[in-house]
């Protein structure tokens, strides 16, 4: 299947743990409101190309808007210049997992944490294994990853062509 994605224009805004409450809020009004709210659950960029602790920004706002989680693993972008240079083309793959849907009565931190790393399991397991990082140990092994059969695969993950 061949997926063709177009840069869109949406409005972006910074949320970090220390940015101010009108941030966080303008999320949840994104959420609420039926929209759509693309986030780097890790709150910053590898250095190693791998998965990093993922944060609980995520959690709360799913949790408070009573929004489901749409875990998206895309990589092969750390190959695109290295590409460029040789005049090739960088295969950029996109990998969509199913809903995650959180339960309503979580407030404890340490609840919080533990979906928080759940979720990132799931993500994980949308990657190939050098790309795992800190949660290549919470995948299944050998033939349970983004690369296992066929039948595994589109059990785990929605294949989607976006027309362009």
């Amino acid at each position: 299947e061949v997926a063709l994605f177009s840069v869109i224009n949406w409005p972006c805004f910074q949320l970090t743990k220390t940015s101010d409450q009108d941030a966080f809020l303008r999320a949840l009004t994104v959420l609420r409101s039926g929209g759509v709210l693309a986030m780097a659950p890790e709150g910053t960029r590898s250095r190693s190309g791998g998965l990093g602790k993922g944060r609980t920004g995520m959690i709360r706002l799913a949790i408070q808007a009573h929004a489901p989680i749409l875990p998206m693993a895309m990589y092969g972008q750390d190959q695109v210049m290295r590409s460029c240079r040789r005049l090739r083309r960088a295969p950029i793959h996109v990998h969509i997992g199913q809903p995650i849907d959180l339960p309503a009565d979580v407030t404890h931190p340490g609840q919080v944490r533990a979906l928080a790393d759940e979720v990132m399991a799931k993500l994980a397991a949308l990657l190939p294994s050098e790309y795992q990082g800190e949660y290549s140990s919470t995948v299944p092994s050998i033939g349970q990853d983004c690369h296992g059969s066929r039948e595994q695969d589109q059990e785990r993950q929605q294949h989607v062509t976006i027309d362009s």
